[in-house]
């Protein structure tokens, strides 16, 4: 009877306990939030790199930032290569696939290789279970870059677009450009460029000078009495 009561407290403390983890861990895939190992931040100080303030500037998608958390691979072995890994690897979707595989376009061919099998083995560690789907099929412009396969990039096709359609004003906020005119005001004319004077209304290019006349000039007449 002890022991039945007992079993029945013992579960009763442990239920919460592991709902509330299975809780944490639904939270961590459903945020994107990044796994980073306290031995792998000690690991990087000692190297020289500022793991933790590269990981947050990566994660805004920063480019450079992206680049140095790869590279930083090459460092990396045993237990920290596993780790830093598996960081990068959850670090792909928060960064999107698009800006990190525009980081990884120019790392060296063997850097790549180690990153593509390295990434298989965090599939193996990450506890986001979309993550351990191929490479291609959520990440398919890393996993093209990674072998070395054109990449076509559509939000970079979209900023483009943006940018020529819409111009960034003083106080952070947008406004579309109006074509007509923009197109006025985008260079001044040939007269402008010369003497900054405009041609008068109506008149031709190059005819903002006075004609020449036919009229005759008489010479000045001589003073009386002079030499």
């Amino acid at each position: 009877m002890k022991n039945s009561m007992l079993c029945c407290i013992m579960v009763c403390i442990m239920f919460p306990m592991v709902n509330g983890s299975c809780q944490n861990d639904a939270k961590s895939v459903r945020n994107n939030e990044v796994t980073v190992a306290p031995s792998l931040v000690k690991f990087a100080s000692q190297m020289g790199f500022k793991y933790e303030l590269t990981l947050e500037k990566a994660k805004k998608g920063d480019l450079n930032a992206i680049k140095d958390m790869m590279e930083f691979h090459g460092t990396t072995d045993g237990t920290d290569a596993l780790n830093h890994a598996q960081t990068c690897l959850e670090l792909i979707p928060v960064a999107t696939d698009d800006r990190f595989a525009l980081a990884c376009q120019n790392l060296k061919p063997k850097l790549k290789t180690l990153l593509l099998e390295r990434f298989t083995l965090a599939q193996g560690r990450t506890k986001n279970t979309e993550l351990q789907k191929p490479l291609k099929d959520w990440a398919p412009g890393t996993w093209a870059v990674l072998n070395n396969l054109p990449f076509n990039c559509p939000s970079c096709e979209a900023a483009k677009k943006m940018t020529k359609e819409y111009t960034k004003n003083a106080d952070g906020t947008l406004s579309k450009i109006n074509p007509e005119v923009s197109g006025q005001d985008a260079a001044p004319t040939t007269d402008q460029n010369i003497d900054g004077m405009k041609p008068a209304a109506g008149s031709p290019r190059g005819a903002d000078a006075p004609a020449p006349t036919n009229q005759t000039i008489a010479p000045p007449a001589k003073k009386e009495g002079g030499n």
